[in-house]
């Protein structure tokens, strides 16, 4: 697991400048939110992920944890391909790939093989220098997207708060 970014709704306070008690429906009411907003934010984080067979943007999940004074969101890459998160948003340097595959392919010899895009030839090769690639800014995009959601859901939340406490 791969973690994206966080969110915390915290408690609100009273005129004192102490947290108030927090009534069981309106932490009900923050976790209604929070989940209406990491629905939208992870929908809003496929469309933005870098594409190849969508794999990794399938991986792309929220999840809430409901504590004493509030709620969080956390939004995270799961699977197979979530190792990928920190090359695809801050780039990679040139570097060699020496070949791979399972224990039993390594142990017969197999090279690496890859599909040309250009031609559709099969390419064969015991390692490639694989150039590096740039940073993809995609989270930074889809919470720019999301920013007028985002404080759209706090100003409902902040009404709720004044309505159930």
């Amino acid at each position: 697991m791969a973690q994206l970014l966080k969110l915390e709704m915290m408690g609100y306070r009273d005129v004192a400048g102490r947290f108030a008690k927090r009534t069981e429906e309106l932490a009900r009411a923050q976790r209604e939110e929070m989940r209406t907003l990491g629905r939208a934010t992870v929908a809003t984080l496929r469309h933005y992920a870098p594409r190849d067979k969508g794999i990794f943007a399938e991986g792309i999940a929220y999840r809430t944890d409901a504590q004493v004074s509030g709620t969080t969101i956390t939004i995270y890459v799961r699977g197979e391909h979530a190792f990928l998160l920190p090359m695809l948003t801050g780039g990679t340097q040139p570097h060699p790939i020496p070949r791979g595959g399972s224990a039993e392919q390594l142990a017969k010899g197999y090279p690496l093989h890859w599909i040309d895009k250009g031609s559709g030839e099969d390419r064969f090769a015991w390692s490639v220098w694989h150039p590096g690639t740039f940073p993809d800014p995609f989270v930074a995009q889809a919470m720019d997207a999301m920013s007028p959601q985002l404080a759209l859901g706090l100003a409902r939340m902040a009404r709720r708060v004044a309505w159930l406490s």
